[in-house]
């Protein structure tokens, strides 16, 4: 598994996101059981549905991650099949953002940016995610990029 030519941290970075795409899998499967301890209510059922959207969210990002650090291991950077994975990665990563402001709305606790815990502690969650998105979108951008100036350089050799 471990190769000399091979670098340690992706290697370590690809065994740890096995490991949370399988902990994703049954996290993913055994949500409904926590909560059939409660009464059926519709609060309920709103918050399984809602952790079971984020879940299966985490899953993808957790998935095309996976994708990413094993063409890095394959020593396949500058490809469009990365580009492509980073741009659903920040879509992915908005999509959490939203799914976590409608989730704050729903529970009454929506605020437009952030907003301070009662112990003094900010609460960013949407902003951390809207800056994870334009990062993830970004590195897109430049690894399409790169893909397209090795092209025209693989042209003119």
């Amino acid at each position: 598994m471990f190769d000399k030519d091979r670098s340690s941290i992706v290697t370590f970075l690809y065994v740890f996101l096995n490991i949370l795409f399988v902990m994703a899998i049954i996290v993913l499967i055994f949500i409904p059981a926590l909560f059939f301890n409660f009464d059926y209510t519709n609060h309920v059922v709103r918050h399984i549905a809602i952790a079971e959207i984020n879940s299966i969210v985490i899953l993808l990002v957790i998935y095309e991650l996976k994708g990413i650090t094993g063409r890095i291991e394959e020593r396949k950077v500058f490809t469009q099949d990365n580009a492509v994975s980073f741009k659903r990665v920040s879509i992915y990563t908005f999509l959490l953002g939203i799914f976590y402001m409608v989730n704050d709305m729903l529970n009454g606790e929506f605020h437009i940016l952030f907003a301070f815990n009662k112990d003094g502690s900010m609460k960013i969650d949407v902003v951390v995610f809207i800056v994870l998105g334009c990062v993830f979108l970004v590195i897109s951008q430049v690894l399409a990029k790169a893909v397209e100036i090795k092209r025209e350089n693989d042209l003119t050799i």
